[in-house]
């Protein structure tokens, strides 16, 4: 998939040309947020459990809350399942529990920003 292979920086050239339209099209929190969910889940595994929960807040706080400075567009349903897991589940916050948000940032992405 060549969204995947400029997310993942392959081409350098090609990801700043990419991030300077998502900044030109005021979409550039989809970038951040899609990257550092992944970063969060690939490290995942490494991480205690209170380093996780704390990754996930940043990642909630900066991204998902309907308050953040970089708030991405997400159903109400994705966002509400979040913030019952979160409730529910505190230190033990699943690797998956962002995986909806990240499948629709990507797909926006891949439909809205990348044939342009």
């Amino acid at each position: 998939d060549s969204l995947l292979k400029i997310l993942k920086g392959e081409d350098p050239v090609e990801l700043d040309y990419f991030k300077s339209f998502l900044i030109a099209e005021l979409t550039i929190e989809n970038y951040f947020f899609w990257r550092d969910a992944n970063e969060w889940k690939k490290r995942y595994s490494d991480m205690k459990r209170s380093e996780r929960y704390e990754g996930f807040c940043y990642i909630f706080d900066t991204y998902i809350d309907h308050n953040s400075i970089l708030w991405i567009n997400i159903s109400s349903d994705d966002y509400q399942e979040i913030k019952r897991l979160d409730n529910e589940l505190y230190l033990d916050i699943p690797d998956t529990i962002l995986d909806k948000c990240i499948g629709t940032v990507f797909s926006y992405m891949s439909v809205q920003s990348l044939p342009k």
